[in-house]
């Protein structure tokens, strides 16, 4: 159990990248999600990496067990620093909730949700198929890649406008949801009928 740590001093958060190598994440055998391997306030963590989550989330027993100062649930909690990676974040927060259903249903140990209101801090590029995840300077996008034009709701949760038969709506970019859902007139109603693309 960790020492229970002050909290940051006031002021907002202060970004450091440190490396823009490729972090490599574990891919749950159960549930297809993606999990990175995080530190806050110097211990280890596990975290579902979810873009449609608009806050870091840890689990209850995870901060009882680490922190045992923050016994209110739900709580918002100052972390003196918080980082994946390269990405380093000093007086961040974050909250914690019981995720006893979703730990249940993961076969990875997760000890929480990676949310937009850290990933949001510097791009990335998020590779389901080669379960990694990199950060990027904000001037440099690798030249075969084509930027996503992103739209980005005020809960944080970034959108991509796609379109069926010409009518467009918002789709959340969700690395946290293990299948695809739409509004169900915009779904395809058979294998022939109009697929859904991208704006």
């Amino acid at each position: 159990s960790a020492e229970e740590q002050p909290l940051p001093a006031q002021g907002g958060p202060a970004v450091s990248i440190t490396d823009l190598k490729p972090v490599k994440l574990e891919r749950d055998a159960h549930s297809k999600l993606l999990v990175a391997q995080c530190t806050v306030n110097g211990v280890p963590c596990n975290l579902i990496v979810d873009t449609a989550a608009s806050h870091t989330t840890f689990d209850i027993k995870f901060i009882k067990k680490n922190f045992p100062g923050l016994h209110a649930v739900p709580r918002l909690f100052a972390m003196r620093s918080f980082s994946m990676g390269g990405l380093h974040i000093k007086n961040f927060f974050g909250l914690a909730l019981d995720l006893t259903p979703l730990q249940k249903d993961m076969q990875v140990k997760i000890d929480g949700i990676l949310g937009i209101n850290y990933l949001g801090f510097s791009p990335f590029l998020l590779s389901v198929r080669n379960a990694s995840l990199q950060f990027l300077e904000r001037s440099r996008v690798p030249q075969h890649r084509k930027p996503l034009d992103v739209e980005r709701d005020p809960s944080g949760i970034f959108y991509i406008r796609c379109s069926r038969g010409g009518d467009t709506f918002p789709l959340a970019l969700d690395s946290g949801s293990s299948l695809s859902m739409a509004p169900l007139e915009q779904w395809p109603a058979d294998p022939d009928g109009n697929q859904l693309t991208t704006k």
